[in-house]
């Protein structure tokens, strides 16, 4: 792991051409009290294999330097000295929103509700819903077959959770997870409608495993906050 003390250099204009996007998203996402910078700077290392965070490269910038970026001076979360304060707006504390209602759908929305936060799933068809509390009842009975889970437990999993076809269902969730077919046209027209459905607060996390934020981003034309998440399979 590489912290910011062992950067012998900042980067080169020609780098910051190319780390501009990552750097602009990584203050917008600590902007918005979606995450600390030591949780984006950890995340960016120990899951996208980075060297080096994207807070740890801001620090060791010039203020015209990030000025250049259309950053300001000062980043999120920091004092005036350029300490990390950790400080972060409200945590997330409502529903977790899910949109489809396949394998991998269903998997986040049983392993979301069984920690014990509500989740709303957005279903394209009155079948899909009931296909997908169908699947939920099972695991959720195999679960307590094997003395995972007792039957108190499994009412109070599935209480947790709502099933519509609406997305004015996912108004209040703190986060939305789009987890539906692994096809760019069908993602990306999924993601459209959601940023038009959805308060501009609201952030999405794209379960995809075979695009890049980048190639969905044409779908949010509003800029909204798009997460990569990566559930694996079976989701838990």
């Amino acid at each position: 792991m590489t912290s910011s003390a062992a950067v012998a250099a900042p980067p080169s204009p020609a780098a910051l051409d190319v780390l501009s996007g990552l750097l602009r998203d990584a203050v917008l996402l600590a902007g918005r009290g979606t995450a600390t910078p030591a949780d984006v700077d950890t995340a960016m290392r120990l899951g996208a294999g980075h060297p080096t965070g994207p807070f740890e490269v801001l620090a060791g910038l010039t203020p015209d330097q990030r000025s250049a970026l259309g950053l300001s001076a000062q980043l999120p979360g920091s004092t005036a000295s350029g300490t990390d304060t950790g400080a972060v707006g409200d945590c997330w504390t409502g529903p977790v929103g899910v949109v489809g209602t396949g394998h991998m759908a269903g998997g986040i929305v049983e392993a979301v509700a069984r920690s014990g936060r509500p989740v709303r799933v957005l279903a394209r068809s009155a079948a899909s819903c009931q296909r997908l509390l169908a699947t939920l009842r099972r695991s959720l009975d195999r679960a307590v077959s094997r003395g995972r889970l007792d039957e108190a437990g499994k009412v109070d999993v599935l209480g947790r959770v709502s099933v519509g076809e609406d997305p004015v269902l996912l108004a209040a969730a703190d986060v939305v997870v789009e987890a539906v077919a692994e096809d760019l046209t069908v993602r990306t027209e999924v993601l459209a409608a959601l940023d038009r459905a959805l308060p501009a607060a609201v952030p999405v996390a794209t379960n995809t495993s075979s695009y890049r934020v980048a190639d969905l981003r044409p779908g949010v034309p509003s800029g909204r906050p798009i997460l990569a998440l990566h559930t694996f399979n079976p989701p838990r």
